[in-house]
């Protein structure tokens, strides 16, 4: 790793290591000296012979990328062996005293005895480990920590109780205690493995290290590793003059690498990396990134795809640049590619271990959209498209908190039930409770994987179907890993079983070939390593480039530098010093910049670019933070976003043919938004909410009409009697609750109906004092008889009726002076009035009420009536009566107004927002979306 000195750890190294560091410079690429330099090293001949060679580089993508830069340079080459640094310590031949009857532990085994030493760790361990001054720690945190831990001190090859003579200024006395309980944990969790003929490999490295004979090598470079963790180092210097060490720097930089060829951060920290403004560009988010980057590309005119590259230190960037490379005449590709968890076989088994653990409609929701558990069902003979739709109606009007009890009153044979009951029998050998070892899960395991996937045929030169069969492999890899435990090491749950597939492969990179035309996008290391001559730079900002880690509960900044591992100053010399070689040995380097994260929040500029004189700092900063930095134009000799293979909304919509009939609360929707109306009225479109957890506004609204409907038709309704009102309506709630809701609801809808108990108990007093005042309820849900069209009046528009349909809470006649009332019951939180309700602006943008007097006509024979809200309002109040202050020109405008919204559907005229359109997640959006393009049409 990159510290000032390490003469503590190591206190024999500068006899054992003397200065065998080559400098390269810096004037190409750091692949191409190294591969120069390699060459000049061998002994000249017909055939270069490097064949007893290992080259240990940084990343695995710069050992294969060095092999066809050898042979470039000679006409036989015998091949050398590149390896990582990690990979070049786990290659180390075992000491000669390792047991020969024990096994490494794999991960997944570690961190199983991790998990058993914990949980059987007493309480005054566990509070000296994490400070009883704290609550109890998550238990799944303690198992990361703990064995974050046992990795870091692994690395720096040091010993829990050894690390107060090593690190004297980094350890503190509050320490102590901690890393003796922890020394006692790791020596049970040694004792653990060994019982079940396991070692943990990091301690067997630590042996092979220390019993390391120079003989037992060839050659050894270190080829551009500026950072080496403390058990590299041990290596090197076991291995002496086995070693040459490349360093892609000038000479006249020696001091400030160690002996090692380690960057000193003391040094590189500050280092100005000579940059300049034409190099520097900022864009106000991701997607301006991205298409700065496509105008670096383009500036640069005909160059070949394998001669730049694209640094990437932030996902949304890369997934902006991949959406708009293809528009832009660009094939972008990246080289780090997909990891398996981010495929469809782990995302679905992931969904399944949720449906494992919690088997609620929400997960079976969840896990019935993935689109291979869909293809399952249909192949078993479920129709998996209404089985879902079915399972979202039943759990938006029925809010079950379970799958368990009478959860849906559907018959046996129904998609739905067919849907529940192909779930649960392939998950039911993983859903048993009794505790079982480990390595019992993985046949389970295996089988589920195999009913969803095992009639697949994968086609594997299509990238999406290499995508899923390369993950099937990595996921039954992790399950032979799974199986391969030792009997009895560890009793656990399926879904335990499942997680530990899970964590075992989601990391596992999916290869792809790269195409000779794709430019490469990639990661920070990499773009260090690539051979290109031209690189563009992304996110250069803090937190990203130099990248911030996540604090580490049990080891100080301090105490990992006195121990040799990485710290934030020390990544960020590491950083530094790669920033400087790319400016300099590149013939194209172009560093751009954020202001704002995908999600519109603040960043700030990298520490790398604020190195150098002050006045061009604050250049720089005045750039940076710009108030006004407008949008990036589109690049210059790049084919424009959009122009071939666009998508259209408004062609994927189905045609809608005109109303015979319309509802008098269709009008407001119309009203309100056109475009809207469209889309839910005559295209029936709606908005599923994946995440039900109580009784949305509707569904609590129809709760109560539908209980005031059973009042309004009963002989309760004459009652002056508050209590007798109260009782009626509290036992119809109930009922009504019973009988549309899941015996087993979500927590949130009991409160949900001591809300309605108490509205219902405000209503009861106001109701009981208007009876008492001579009004009656005539009708309730009331709507016209059914004519020779259906239930409606006609409702004549330029000599060419239309139906009117639609129901009346309740109409109300004074038994004295025979007038009417025509009431709609209202339930939100807000005080409505009519006059808010219906105008907006001056105009008329709902005609509920008004259009309600030509359904009653039946009734009211051609008498006036007032028309008005019921408001069951949530605060105690005398009157719960709002009625409406229309004259009869008001009313009569309302008409034409009704008349006008005719006419335009009629006419298919729906082109315009509106003056309130919705303001609800998707729908809005698509309506946004359908305006846009069709006023680009147009």
């Amino acid at each position: 790793m990159i510290v000032s000195d390490q003469s503590n750890l190591f206190p024999n190294a500068a006899e054992n290591l003397k200065d065998q560091r080559v400098f390269l410079g810096w004037d190409q690429p750091c692949l191409h000296a190294i591969a120069d330099a390699l060459i000049n090293m061998a002994q000249p001949g017909a055939l270069i012979d490097l064949s007893d060679t290992t080259i240990v580089l940084p990343t695995s993508r710069a050992g294969r990328l060095l092999i066809p830069l050898l042979l470039d340079r000679v006409s036989a080459l015998g091949r050398p062996c590149t390896l990582t640094p990690t990979s070049f310590v786990s290659s180390l031949p075992p000491a000669p005293t390792s047991p020969a009857h024990v096994s490494l532990a794999s991960s997944m085994a570690c961190e199983l005895a991790w998990e058993k030493v914990l949980e059987e760790a007493d309480a005054d361990i566990i509070d000296a480990l994490v400070g009883n001054e704290v609550d109890r720690p998550d238990r799944r945190w303690l198992i990361n920590s703990v064995q974050t831990l046992h990795e870091q001190l692994t690395l720096a090859m040091v010993e829990p109780e050894g690390i107060v003579d090593i690190a004297p200024i980094g350890f503190q006395a509050e320490d102590e205690p901690r890393f003796e309980a922890f020394s006692l944990l790791r020596a049970k969790y040694c004792t653990t493995l060994d019982r079940c003929g396991l070692a943990d490999p990091g301690l067997v490295q630590t042996s092979a290290i220390r019993a390391l004979e120079p003989d037992n090598f060839g050659r050894v470079v270190l080829a551009g590793v500026v950072e080496m963790s403390p058990m590299v180092r041990k290596v090197v210097d076991q291995l002496g003059g086995c070693v040459q060490i490349l360093v892609c720097a000038p000479k006249a930089y020696a001091t400030r690498f160690d002996r090692y060829g380690c960057v000193l951060d003391t040094t590189w920290c500050d280092e100005p990396a000579n940059l300049n403004d034409q190099m520097v560009r900022v864009g106000d988010s991701p997607h301006d990134q991205a298409m700065l980057a496509l105008r670096a590309l383009s500036e640069l005119g005909k160059t070949r795809a394998d001669d730049v590259a694209i640094g990437i230190a932030d996902d949304r960037v890369a997934r902006e640049l991949a959406l708009m490379g293809p528009a832009s005449g660009v094939d972008l590709r990246r080289a780090v590619g997909q990891r398996v968890g981010e495929t469809n076989p782990w995302q679905l088994l992931s969904l399944l271990t949720e449906f494992v653990q919690d088997k609620t409609p929400a997960t079976l929701a969840a896990l019935s959209r993935h689109p291979d558990f869909e293809q399952w069902l249909t192949h078993n003979g479920c129709d998996a498209a209404a089985a879902i739709c079915e399972l979202d109606d039943f759990r938006m009007d029925r809010l079950p908190h379970s799958l368990n009890g009478r959860w849906y009153q559907h018959q046996a044979d129904v998609p739905l039930s067919c849907l529940r009951d192909l779930s649960s029998n392939l998950v039911h050998e993983l859903t048993k409770l009794k505790l079982q070892t480990a390595r019992t899960w993985a046949e389970p395991i295996r089988q589920l994987m195999h009913a969803i996937y095992a009639n697949r045929e994968f086609d594997e030169r299509i990238p999406t179907q290499h995508r899923t069969a390369i993950a099937c492999r990595a996921i039954g890899q992790a399950i032979d890993e799974l199986g391969q435990l030792p009997d009895g090491y560890a009793e656990m749950c399926g879904a335990r079983g499942l997680e530990l597939v899970l964590e075992a492969c989601r990391g596992t990179p999916i290869a792809t070939t790269p195409a000779r035309d794709e430019v490469e996008m990639l990661q920070w290391l990499d773009l260090a390593f690539d051979p290109a001559s031209s690189v563009i730079v992304t996110s250069l900002n803090e937190g990203l480039l130099p990248a911030q880690s996540s604090p580490d509960p049990f080891l100080s900044e301090s105490l990992r530098q006195d121990l040799g591992l990485m710290t934030d100053r020390s990544q960020a010399a590491r950083d530094a010093f790669w920033l400087c070689h790319m400016v300099h040995s590149r013939a194209s380097c172009c560093l751009i910049a954020g202001r704002k994260d995908a999600g519109g929040q603040p960043l700030f500029p990298s520490r790398l670019l604020l190195r150098g004189k002050a006045e061009l700092i604050a250049i720089r900063l005045e750039t940076f933070f710009e108030r006004t930095p407008g949008n990036v134009e589109q690049p210059v000799g790049l084919g424009q976003p959009g122009t071939s293979d666009k998508f259209s909304v408004l062609s994927c919509l189905p045609s809608a043919e005109t109303p015979l009939k319309i509802s008098v609360t269709a009008f407001g929707s119309y009203l309100r938004s056109p475009r809207e109306y469209l889309m839910t009225r005559l295209l029936k479109l709606s908005e599923i909410d994946d995440d039900v957890v109580e009784l949305g506004p509707m569904a609590f609204g129809n709760l109560l009409h539908k209980t005031l409907e059973q009042f309004g038709l009963s002989d309760i309704k004459d009652s002056t009697d508050s209590s007798q009102i109260k009782a009626y309506l509290f036992e119809q709630l109930e009922d009504i609750a019973k009988l549309n809701l899941s015996s087993h609801p979500m927590p949130a809808v009991a409160l949900q109906l001591l809300i309605a108990k108490l509205r219902l108990e405000y209503f009861a007093c106001w109701q009981a004092r208007r009876r008492a005042e001579g009004w009656q309820i005539q009708n309730a849900e009331w709507q016209p008889t059914h004519g020779e069209h259906g239930p409606g009046v006609l409702f004549d528009v330029d000599d060419e009726p239309i139906l009117l349909t639609g129901k009346i809470d309740r109409i109300d006649k004074h038994e004295k002076t025979g007038a009417f009332q025509i009431l709609d019951y209202k339930t939100g939180n807000k005080y409505e009035k009519p006059q808010n309700k219906h105008i907006y602006k001056g105009g008329w943008i709902n005609l509920q009420l008004p259009l309600y007097r030509h359904l009653a006509q039946e009734i009211l024979q051609g008498q006036p009536c007032e028309l008005g809200f019921i408001l069951l309002s949530a605060q105690d109040t005398d009157n719960l009566l709002e009625l409406a202050s229309w004259d009869d020109d008001m009313l009569d405008e309302a008409d034409a107004t009704a008349r006008w919204v005719v006419r335009q559907i009629r006419e298919g005229n729906f082109a315009e927002s509106g003056v309130k359109p919705a303001d609800r997640g998707v729908m809005e959006d698509l309506v946004t979306l359908c305006i846009a393009e069709a006023e680009d049409e147009a």
